[in-house]
């Protein structure tokens, strides 16, 4: 949030002084409107995102969901990839900005690895990060972008297909050496390829926000399916006795899963919906339909949680008040990101970098492009924080060369999602949730991880330049 906000109020003092890139009057405050209205696309659905996590965490729902998923039968290893991977790709789909982290390592503890190692192995929870809290910062790149969601979430799907693959190998290697990885190779490279095929498919039926929400469970179920099959029985520890029966635990993920599919597939309930409350600011070309939003569903889900759960108003008022300070640092960092980009790309700094850039580098810039995505990644800690920040400039960078607007777009969100994972915030809310004040060594495995992430992503760049691009 610092750096956001150091960089936005640099950004005002120079359009506000230097003639070169002078804005003011009514352009200055569209610029700020604009700006701020694409971090309150991310921020509407985060804010009821994480009050439904508080929600089920207060109501013991992710207690008894926990147990249940840490009896699961066969070898630690194997049982880690299943958790860290699908599980912890649906709890961010439907969370966001790291929550897999804080619900996945304590399970991945509780299955005998040690502190520092279910700190390491958790980083992997947010593996899909384009589809982490309702794909909200695929859906603000359309805002910036002026291309469909859709289409930039499954050139995402294209480019991270073999990051899926790479992570579940990378993880039973670091869970359990050489020897885990040969055990569950097969199981490594099925749960890899289905999360590829799975979050493609989703996205493509189902829309960019359902991508991760459906396939996450999709790729869990026949996985939790083998380990059931051919591992040995665990005795897991009971949940506390308040703890919710398991369907009713279950039952508010079920019901936003319901609710999304029905706003999105029904065709008359869609349209009503995306012409209805809609949120617009005359001049700034911004159309936000609330009740389309996730967010909507979001708050319909928390709202209907609170009776499912059998929540005293006590529990609802904490769970509101831990949301608050969560939210409000989160939504800064946004806005502050978000302003920065829209003053540099108003006042035309934006411009006068790309060409910078373009006349250096010229087509080999496409090589550089998915680093310079991952170092927003890793220095805001969020896909949708880095793309407000870098997508206009990526975009001019493409416009100058005569790169595929798309292309650029779907790597700005799958590198920098990449990224987030390795990022400083990511490693200190890992190490936080497991007790442990040395985040170093981590920070460094981490980035190593990514370093073969930006490679991986590269490579299917230029593979989709050259043989799908005229």
């Amino acid at each position: 949030m610092t750096a956001g906000a150091a960089g936005a109020a640099l950004a005002l003092a120079l359009v506000l002084m230097h003639p070169a890139f002078a804005l003011a009057g009514e352009r200055l405050v569209q610029a700020a409107l604009r700006g701020l209205l694409i971090a309150w696309l991310v921020a509407y659905v985060l804010l009821f995102g994480l009050i439904l996590y508080n929600l089920l965490a207060a109501g013991g729902a992710i207690a008894r969901i926990g147990v249940w998923l840490a009896g699961l039968p066969g070898g630690a290893p194997a049982r880690a990839l299943v958790l860290a991977l699908p599980i912890g790709a649906f709890v961010e789909a439907v969370s966001g900005f790291g929550v897999s982290i804080v619900v996945v390592a304590p399970l991945i503890a509780a299955i005998g690895f040690a502190p520092r190692q279910a700190a390491l192995l958790a980083l992997f929870t947010p593996n899909a990060v384009p589809w982490g809290a309702l794909a909200v910062g695929v859906v603000m790149s359309e805002e910036i972008a002026g291309l469909p969601a859709n289409a930039i979430g499954i050139g995402c799907a294209y480019l991270g297909a073999p990051l899926f693959v790479y992570f579940a190998l990378l993880l039973l290697r670091l869970a359990g050496g050489w020897d885990a990885l040969r055990a569950n190779l097969g199981l490594a490279i099925g749960v890899g390829l289905a999360m590829a095929i799975g979050v493609w498919g989703a996205t493509v039926l189902f829309g960019v926000e359902l991508g991760m929400v459906v396939a996450g469970p999709l790729v869990a179920a026949p996985a939790m399916a083998y380990l059931w099959l051919t591992g040995r029985p665990i005795s897991a520890a009971q949940p506390a006795l308040d703890a919710p029966p398991l369907t009713r635990a279950f039952a508010p993920y079920g019901l936003l899963v319901a609710l999304l599919l029905g706003s999105r597939l029904v065709g008359p309930m869609r349209d009503w919906l995306q012409r209805t409350a809609v949120l617009e600011v005359p001049g700034v070309g911004i159309a936000q339909p609330l009740l389309y939003s996730p967010g909507f569903w979001l708050l319909l889900t928390c709202l209907a949680t609170v009776s499912l759960l059998r929540l005293p108003w006590a529990a609802v008022r904490s769970a509101a008040v831990k949301t608050r300070g969560q939210w409000l640092r989160a939504a800064a960092a946004l806005a502050a990101f978000a302003l920065l980009a829209e003053l540099m790309l108003q006042s035309g700094m934006t411009d006068r970098l790309a060409g910078a850039v373009s006349a250096g580098l010229g087509p080999s810039y496409v090589l550089a492009a998915p680093a310079v995505a991952a170092l927003s990644g890793f220095m805001t800690g969020s896909n949708a924080a880095g793309s407000a920040m870098l997508l206009p400039f990526q975009l001019r960078v493409a416009e100058q060369l005569g790169l595929p607007s798309l292309v650029l777009a779907s790597s700005q969100n799958a590198a920098a999602a990449a990224a987030s994972m390795a990022s400083p915030q990511r490693v200190v809310l890992a190490a936080a949730v497991m007790g442990l004040t040395r985040e170093s060594d981590f920070v460094r495995r981490a980035l190593s991880i990514e370093l073969g992430a930006v490679a991986l992503i590269t490579a299917a760049q230029l593979v989709w330049l050259l043989t799908f691009s005229p």
